[in-house]
């Protein structure tokens, strides 16, 4: 016997997993309504300290959980338990399973250190005796056929920090969500101005007074590498991502709205998304070089210089894009 959930080969976050493998289920299905619930809510990126040596970035994640049906289960299964069968009855009940374990015995990962890692289980196949799991290899999201015995190695590892945890369960659910062009435009403004978007949609929560918000991230990369710090791998990508995810958010609304998005800013956005991504190219090199202790001088001026750059051409399509359709914004 065998079973397969659906799950999406690309989904449009892959910088941090704790995003990206629900979303994986989500967007699994071509349903309308959840692409508008994605492109509704992850229209912000933030910046904060993570410790001294290194800054964060993540997308800002809305205030509404899309999941119909999201259970947490706390695994207290004692060492060398068999959690095979019990894995297989949630998928049998299509229920996604986010695993947090050692994922050092997945011998597939190649990993030369135990780790406490997040993966997404959403098959099984009991003629090979494997799982079917997206995880993240070498900065990339792949997808690997495990064996039963290799995620029981993985779940009873002696080397987890904390060997009682939390196993996240999803259930794909449709949403019937409408495009929001008055959220499109605050989140826009909000980017643009560098305003916090989560202090007005969320003025009651909790954050970090050091946060940085939109547009003022790129000062907030280059005043970390002139101080000695770095900004990581998920990190200074989801800063690259979120260009092309701004990109095709603007398609999505040109196809099925009254904003206008014409072909030059296409092009130019385009032009942009390669800048990015020679800038996270850049910024691996130094990273490299930093933690290698060698001289990344002239890399570093390079970085900035890129990043002084970049900046106003992006700020420049993002206004002309607003004042574009400003009757349909103002309208509102």
């Amino acid at each position: 016997m065998r079973k397969i959930l659906p799950v999406i080969n690309d989904p449009p976050l892959k910088s941090h997993q704790y995003i990206f493998l629900p979303l994986c289920a989500f967007l699994a299905e071509t349903c309308e309504g959840n692409w508008n619930w994605f492109y509704n809510e992850f229209t912000q990126i933030f910046a904060f300290d993570l410790n001294k040596s290194e800054i964060g970035i993540k997308p800002y994640q809305g205030m509404v959980t899309p999941f119909g049906d999201v259970k947490i289960i706390q695994s207290c299964l004692e060492i060398g338990d068999d959690i095979t069968d019990f894995f297989k009855i949630l998928i049998n009940n299509d229920y996604y399973i986010v695993e947090n374990c050692d994922d050092f015995y997945i011998k597939e990962l190649q990993l030369k250190y135990h780790r406490q890692h997040d993966f997404l289980i959403y098959g099984y196949d009991n003629e090979t005796r494997c799982f079917m799991v997206k995880a993240q290899h070498k900065s990339k999201l792949c997808d690997f056929e495990v064996p039963y015995s290799q995620i029981i190695e993985a779940h009873n590892s002696k080397h987890l920090i904390n060997p009682v945890y939390n196993i996240f369960l999803y259930k794909y659910k449709e949403s019937n969500e409408q495009i929001n062009i008055e959220k499109l435009k605050w989140h826009l403004l909000d980017y643009i101005e560098g305003t916090d978007t989560l202090a007005r949609e969320a003025p009651t929560s909790q954050r970090d007074v050091n946060m940085v918000w939109g547009i003022k991230v790129f000062d907030r990369i280059k005043k970390a590498y002139q101080s000695g710090m770095i900004c990581g791998t998920n990190n200074i990508y989801c800063w690259y991502e979120h260009r092309q995810n701004l990109l095709n958010k603007f398609i999505h609304f040109d196809k099925y709205t009254d904003l206008v998005y014409n072909e030059q800013i296409k092009e130019e956005m385009e032009n942009i998304c390669k800048k990015s991504e020679n800038i996270f190219k850049l910024c691996m090199k130094v990273n490299i070089k930093i933690k290698n202790k060698f001289s990344a001088d002239d890399d570093i001026k390079l970085l900035c210089k890129s990043l002084d750059e970049l900046k106003p051409l992006e700020l420049n399509i993002l206004n002309r894009f607003y004042k574009d359709n400003k009757v349909v914004f103002e309208g509102i």
